[in-house]
């Protein structure tokens, strides 16, 4: 029996400090071409400064200096685009597209030159709908300050230009600059207060800074009518009421996010940590421990978890047949 304690004191010792968190539309006058979503991630501080560069009152660098400093064939075709010469842009997308080894880098030269192609389709339009075409295709290409460098470029144009803000704001919060993408996201949702996108971008900004009353508004705006996110918004709604204590919404939230996901191993843990150390109900947090295992048998951390719970209720002889289970699973 002394064994069994020892093994259990180890679990509680270990389990004590566990986190179980898982880890365009043209002006009035153009047509809507600009996707829903952009794919982002982080960017190059060389970028950065040459992106803030194109803006400032000193001199600007030299387009050979610039392309000598980036590498990317992308990223050259962006400065060049941003300067505004469309012949020598359209000269080195064409270079790219006939003579670049890389297959994906000739599909994305391709849709750059398409860009100008669309444009021209939309006579109508002024160069803010230019700017947004490109800042957006360059955010999905994850050139994200460039990408703000030309949707700014569009806002000063035209301030009331809905998307050039809302490609703004998304990018800069994905580089981390949430100060600047709440400004953004704001002038957005002041232009189109029901845009279930921009309420769901302010819902994620907010989120990322930490403020649940804020991030929870926009979030629930955005779930009346936003399908493509619910998954997510409903685990950042769960998320958003832990940080204001309330566990019980909380939980029903993450049981709402069970319904439809595909990947609940992560939901289903944090339901088992609520449920323990939040809300005392270790009868709940049985049963969805013992559902992962079910949906998760040959995941160690199924059976650990399962063993956590029962040594929560005393259970300890149960408790370390589990704990053996998931080390055996490991080896």
């Amino acid at each position: 029996m002394k064994y069994y304690l020892i093994i259990v004191i180890i679990i509680l010792l270990a389990f004590t400090s566990l986190e179980l968190i898982p880890s365009t539309k043209a002006p009035s006058k153009g047509k809507n071409l600009l996707s829903a979503s952009i794919q982002l991630n982080t960017v190059k501080s060389t970028k950065s400064e040459l992106a803030s560069s194109m803006f400032s009152e000193k001199p600007i660098p030299s387009t050979e200096s610039k392309l000598q400093i980036l590498n990317s064939s992308i990223s050259k075709a962006a400065i060049l685009i941003s300067e505004g010469n469309r012949d020598e842009a359209g000269v080195y997308l064409h270079s790219l597209i006939e003579n670049h080894p890389d297959g994906e880098t000739k599909l994305k030269a391709l849709s750059l030159l398409n860009i100008y192609h669309t444009f021209d389709q939309h006579r109508d339009a002024d160069t803010s709908y230019l700017w947004t075409l490109f800042a957006k295709q360059l955010g999905e290409f994850e050139e994200y300050d460039i990408a703000i460098t030309l949707a700014e470029k569009a806002t000063q144009l035209n301030e009331n230009y809905r998307d050039a803000w809302l490609i703004k704001g998304y990018c800069e919060m994905k580089t981390e600059n949430l100060d600047e993408s709440e400004k953004s996201l704001l002038k957005a949702y002041q232009l189109d207060p029901g845009n279930t996108q921009i309420q769901y971008l302010l819902g994620v900004m907010y989120f990322k800074q930490k403020k649940p009353e804020l991030s929870s508004q926009y979030l629930l705006y955005a779930k009346q009518n936003d399908h493509i996110h619910l998954q997510d918004i409903r685990e950042k709604l769960a998320e958003n009421a832990i940080l204001s204590e309330n566990y019980a919404l909380a939980s029903h939230y993450f049981e709402e996010a069970l319904t439809n996901s595909t990947d609940t191993a992560s939901i289903l843990s944090r339901l088992i940590w609520l449920h323990i150390e939040k809300l005392q109900q270790p009868d709940k947090a049985t049963l969805f421990a013992e559902k992962r295992i079910i949906e998760y048998p040959s995941d160690p951390e199924s059976h650990q978890l399962m063993s956590w719970v029962l040594t929560k209720q005393d259970e300890l002889e149960k408790a370390l047949k589990y704990l053996e289970k998931s080390e055996a699973l490991k080896k």
